[in-house]
């Protein structure tokens, strides 16, 4: 994903349903929800390509915090020893439009794509494809620095058993799910989640407005954020958990017992009623308390606690 600079509209007075039926997506957005920059950022996608190839396919993020149009490009791998290799023409998502409440998006840093999709590969099959790496799988570590290992099963920071589940579909990186404790609510049924890489989470809507009606969650803007909500952590259970299909608990208690304040703070969207039954965008709040590694050949999501 990289980005192009960010565009600006004026407000308009059509509306919102008008909109989404006849409307590209990047023309119905209120000033007052996009930000505006009046100077490309240093770190802003070079168009000076002379393969750069942009298509008229708009895209959206999954938690609908970005926006923009799919392209083609040359794209090259530098090493830490500097050598530096192309793995071809390959696609990549321009990003249009940021929203306001999006804030680390703000230093224009380029991120690297981890969905799977039947139309495309991806930088880690391409370089599996290559021969540049033996396997076709990354480990997403968070502790104590962030960092993507690509290519084996990498178990530094990592502690042992990894637990695997099965990913659904041929698309993204989506697992089934039996249930889930979260503050006030525990529920046995049956949904889906998403792994997404932004920092904000998804949970259904009927959930989050539950939450803010019982007075669980207080809305709370930081850093421009308008969908920040906070709660006491001190007047709940400490439990905050998945329990996926196959029976394994995804334990969150790491991310929401960190830090001395008693006041928790996270960024959420709404989740609507979709065909795919995904209730959940799971985020850094699951990074933060497991090592995630993707297995593109076996379709596999391994989760493992980190090393303390």
């Amino acid at each position: 994903m990289s980005h192009l600079g960010y565009l600006h509209f004026t407000d308009t007075t059509v509306s919102a349903e008008f909109c989404r039926l006849y409307c590209p997506m990047a023309c119905c957005f209120p000033k007052a929800s996009i930000k505006k920059y009046d100077t490309k950022s240093e770190m802003a996608y070079d168009k000076n390509s002379t393969l750069l190839k942009v298509s008229n396919r708009f895209w959206i993020s999954p938690t609908l915090q970005s926006y923009g149009v799919y392209a083609e490009d040359e794209v090259f791998v530098q090493l830490e020893n500097q050598e530096a290799f192309s793995i071809g023409r390959t696609d990549i998502a321009l990003v249009l439009i940021q929203l306001i409440f999006n804030y680390f998006f703000d230093s224009g840093v380029d991120k690297i794509g981890l969905a799977r999709s039947p139309d495309s590969k991806n930088l880690v099959e391409r370089l599996y494809d290559q021969g540049r790496v033996s396997s076709a799988v990354v480990t997403i570590v968070h502790a104590p620095h962030y960092k993507l290992a690509i290519g084996d099963y990498h178990n530094e920071h990592c502690r042992s058993p990894w637990n695997k589940v099965e990913s659904l579909g041929d698309r993204e990186w989506m697992l089934g799910l039996s249930g889930y404790r979260l503050l006030t609510h525990e529920s046995d049924e049956r949904s889906r989640a998403i792994l997404v890489g932004d920092d904000i989470v998804g949970m259904p809507r009927f959930l989050l407005n539950a939450f803010i009606n019982e007075n669980v969650l207080a809305p709370r803007e930081m850093h421009d954020n308008k969908n920040f909500y906070v709660f006491n952590r001190t007047k709940f259970k400490s439990q905050y958990y998945f329990t996926t299909d196959n029976g394994f608990r995804l334990d969150l208690r790491d991310f929401f017992d960190a830090g001395d304040s008693d006041l928790v703070s996270v960024a959420i969207n709404a989740v609507d009623i979709n065909p795919d039954n995904v209730h959940w965008l799971l985020s850094h709040v699951l990074y933060y308390c497991y090592c995630v590694r993707l297995d593109y050949h076996q379709n596999t999501i391994e989760f493992a606690r980190h090393v303390v």
